[in-house]
């Protein structure tokens, strides 16, 4: 066999590990599933915020965090630090607020939503 038809180790090593590191991921989770998967829009009228909470000092995901949005709609983050509102209404602006027990907080101001799904990033300090 030619050597131009064989990749050598360590690029053997550097795929198989790139596969296996993607054999982890959460398929149930939101946004993720089958490649080049979307989920759909939520129902019309209204908007969905989604997100992480992350300690904007260790860069860890943070669980237990309270978050609320627009028209008091809240969640509690998971252990991933993943939290999503829900029902939102179109044209909904204001802010994003997270808060934990320790007093840590974050926040980000939304432009009015539209129907659609909106991914979000909260660094709490």
């Amino acid at each position: 066999m030619s050597l131009l038809l064989r990749p050598p180790r360590a690029l053997l090593a550097i795929l198989l590990a790139a596969l296996a590191a993607g054999c982890g991921r959460d398929a149930s989770a939101p946004g993720r599933g089958a490649a080049g998967a979307t989920e759909a829009p939520p129902p019309a009228g209204t908007a969905v915020v989604s997100g992480t909470t992350i300690d904007a000092a260790t860069g860890e995901p943070l669980a237990g965090v309270e978050v609320t949005g627009p028209g008091e709609v809240s969640a509690v983050s998971d252990a991933r630090g993943r939290f999503r509102l829900e029902g939102l209404p179109v044209g909904a602006s204001g802010e994003v607020v997270a808060r934990t027990h320790d007093g840590r907080t974050g926040s980000l101001t939304l432009r009015p939503l539209a129907n659609a799904r909106l991914e979000v990033v909260l660094h709490l300090r």
